[in-house]
């Protein structure tokens, strides 16, 4: 993996360039990390899912509907740098799960 930046370049205009073998140690690294947060979900999980569908519709409507709301606000707010906005948002719609799980407890 090569960073490509110097403290001239605006920030746009950085790249990062992938190699291949970079990019299988990434894909082993997240199958790891993946793996390792699947060995704390049991069969209880599950039914407990079941029992009370509700705790899983306030963590589907917090990660897709009120943490990329709020975060769009907060864009709003700050007016950071439009590729910094992009990041911003991406980060609050991607499905990691952290915000959700804390909103259904």
């Amino acid at each position: 993996m090569l960073l490509q930046t110097s403290p001239t370049i605006p920030i746009d205009d950085i790249k990062i360039n992938f190699d291949t073998n970079g990019l299988w140690i990434l894909n082993i690294a997240i199958a790891v990390i993946m793996f390792g947060v699947s060995l704390g979900i049991s069969i209880n999980d599950f039914k407990r899912l079941f029992k009370k569908p509700k705790i899983l519709f306030v963590g589907v409507l917090s990660q897709f509907i009120l943490l990329p709301a709020a975060t769009f606000l907060a864009i709003l707010l700050i007016e950071p740098h439009p590729s910094f906005a992009l990041g911003m948002l991406m980060n609050a719609a991607c499905p990691g799960g952290n915000v959700s799980n804390f909103f259904s407890k």
